[in-house]
């Protein structure tokens, strides 16, 4: 299985929230063996782009995937639902993107 893994270096999961489970499985299984890196990719549901990632470390145990930090030229903010107000860190909330030119 190694050999066949070998030249495996990123996974990118999108689409769907990300288990935990999911990711200690990946971990366990693939990362182990080959030292690929498993990035979760988050995108609203209306476009068909990724606009954060966070990268799933090896050596952590999840309860819950966050949708991470925003990619190059995007800008994402977390307000209370039905207001403009931000909400802290680890809140949920509604996901405001602003893209850069």
């Amino acid at each position: 299985m190694q050999a066949k893994l070998g030249t495996l270096r990123h996974v990118f999961a999108s689409g769907e929230a990300l288990p935990p489970q999911h990711v200690a499985r990946f971990q366990r299984l693939v990362s182990s063996l080959a030292g690929a890196k498993l990035v979760n990719l988050y995108g609203p549901t209306e476009a068909t782009v990724d606009v954060s990632y966070f990268d799933c470390e090896p050596d952590e145990e999840y309860a819950v995937i966050p949708i991470g930090k925003p990619i190059q030229n995007i800008r994402l903010y977390i307000v209370k639902e039905g207001t403009e107000q931000l909400q802290p860190i680890g809140l949920q909330g509604n996901c405001v993107l602003v893209v850069s030119a």
